[in-house]
């Protein structure tokens, strides 16, 4: 589901805890629910061919980007409905998905508005049970949401960066890159990265923009080469700073957001990141297994990677036997088993990994790192045979569990 300021509100009145049901919640979902419902079935019911498609959301995405590509411009309408139907949070959005949204929230703006008029029954009644004043800061920003114009465009531009919703803003960024030699050392101060902001660029300034960056990406490349593990663990550790969006989320919305953030970087050495690949067997024997992500170079598979939430001994040497066996058919000759662990203890959850590994049959030699640099982030590495050719596993135990 999309943030907002109402959740925030929401955890304060609730005595600082987030509960997916409450009211608060609930009308901030549904809303956001029936923006895409609205939005789908706008084009589903009229048109549903790519004609009926770009008729129906020419004026919602940049221009040039439908053109530049179709099938990613329903994937963003497709995932943006992911999001509006899922029951975790998100903190974080592409910035092309920002911008998507915060013009669907425009489109629909009116609509939402005769929906609303005034703060739902159901709301006000839970606001009285919680004693909140009509006159209190809390209750004039709910009722502002629900009945001033424009207000949750606001909130929702306000929530995520605002600076993806302005084009103007995308393309000052194009020609500082394009014809400013400081404007490497400027976007790194501004903490802004011109590939975020490509997809909000009309066609002629993303292909000049495409064309310059790809060629550093070349004389980069022939620099130096990536090293996998790095790029793995500083993923991992992005997670682990922001503890408050991810301890209580399922494995496979945490894994989506680690494939996000292994595709921003891997992207420049032109590696891709597949999430929730078929490939090899399952348990069974009898259908194709599921790999959590598989990082491929120039079409070949470099990595597997298995993710889990720390449970239990059985759980973990599942997990490898899967990685191992079932899902590598192909010999690829690095795997990495990512253990998410939401405990508060982060260095039990570590400790018990340690004496996990040590009888896990799939797996010889394991080796931790003795001084590691980050105590939230901790890895250890071990050997695989498959078919008479030795493998890396790499075990990456990533703390994303409440304050001790």
């Amino acid at each position: 589901m999309f943030n907002s300021a109402l959740i925030d509100i929401s955890q304060e009145i609730n005595d600082g805890i987030f509960d997916r049901y409450n009211p608060i919640v609930e009308e901030v979902y549904d809303t956001y629910f029936s923006i895409m419902e609205m939005s789908i079935d706008g084009w589903m019911l009229n048109d549903p061919s790519d004609k009926g498609f770009m008729e129906c959301f020419r004026d919602i995405f940049p221009p040039g980007y439908m053109t530049r590509d179709m099938s990613q411009a329903k994937s963003v309408i497709y995932d943006l409905m992911d999001v509006a139907a899922g029951f975790t949070v998100r903190y974080e959005l592409k910035p092309i998905y920002i911008y998507v949204m915060h013009k669907l929230i425009q489109r629909w703006s009116d609509v939402i508005k005769d929906n609303h008029g005034h703060i739902p029954e159901r709301l006000q009644i839970y606001l009285k049970e919680k004693n909140v004043s009509k006159r209190s800061e809390e209750y004039h920003r709910i009722r502002r949401w629900f009945t001033a114009e424009n207000n949750i465009a606001e909130d929702f531009a306000d929530t995520y960066d605002e600076d993806c919703i302005d084009e103007d803003f995308a393309e000052t960024m194009a020609f500082m890159y394009l014809e400013n030699e400081l404007a490497e050392f400027k976007h790194k101060y501004l903490g802004i990265s011109i590939t975020d902001y490509m997809d909000l660029l009309p066609t002629d300034l993303y292909e000049r923009v495409k064309k310059k960056y790809e060629s550093e990406q070349e004389q980069q490349k022939d620099k130096h080469e990536v090293d996998l593990s790095r790029e793995i663990i500083s993923a991992c550790i992005m997670l682990s700073d922001n503890p408050t969006q991810y301890r209580t989320m399922e494995e496979n919305d945490i894994n989506r957001i680690l494939r996000d953030y292994l595709q921003s970087s891997l992207k420049h050495y032109h590696y891709s990141v597949l999430d929730q690949t078929q490939r090899g067997y399952s348990e069974t024997g009898k259908h194709a297994g599921e790999i959590d992500l598989r990082i491929d170079k120039d079409g070949l598979p470099v990595a597997i990677c298995e993710c889990l939430i720390h449970r239990n001994k059985e759980s973990l040497h599942e997990h490898v036997h899967k990685a191992v066996k079932n899902y590598n058919q192909s010999g690829c000759k690095n795997i990495y088993i990512i253990c998410y662990s939401q405990n508060k203890d982060f260095k039990t959850s570590w400790d018990e990994v340690e004496k996990w590994t040590e009888d896990c049959d799939d797996v010889t030699g394991w080796d931790e790192d003795e001084t590691p640099e980050f105590g939230g982030v901790r890895h250890a590495i071990g050997q695989f045979d498959y078919q008479g050719i030795e493998g890396r596993i790499t075990y990456i135990g990533v703390n994303i569990g409440m304050m001790t």
